[in-house]
């Protein structure tokens, strides 16, 4: 069977960001690298000698005709010098056709 560029693109970059593209009932994709998920699991999942963080998940940004749906997190071990406030990372990313998925 022949691949599309689609699943070339995908089969391709499976170690990379892009990570699943969902074609039915709706179009979606879920982007996020290794480390994103590492550090959830770490930090959002399980007690940490750091503190546990709390997972954020912004629903929905209208991107065009596409949503964005972004979760982020504080990093527990890092503190800005002035402000003793651990900084917001960004964990896995999701783009789809509908407002809800």
């Amino acid at each position: 069977m022949a691949k599309t560029g689609m699943t070339k693109m995908i089969s391709t970059h499976s170690d990379g960001f892009l990570r699943e593209v969902v074609f039915s009932p709706l179009r979606s994709a879920v982007l996020f690298q290794d480390i994103q998920i590492k550090s959830l699991q770490r930090y959002c999942c399980q007690d940490s000698k750091h503190g546990q963080a709390i997972l954020g998940i912004d629903a929905t940004f209208n991107l065009g005709d596409f949503y964005v749906t972004v979760t982020t997190f504080r990093h527990p071990q890092l503190r800005r010098k002035g402000t003793k406030v651990s900084p917001v990372f960004m964990g896995p990313v999701i783009i789809h056709m509908q407002r809800r998925f």
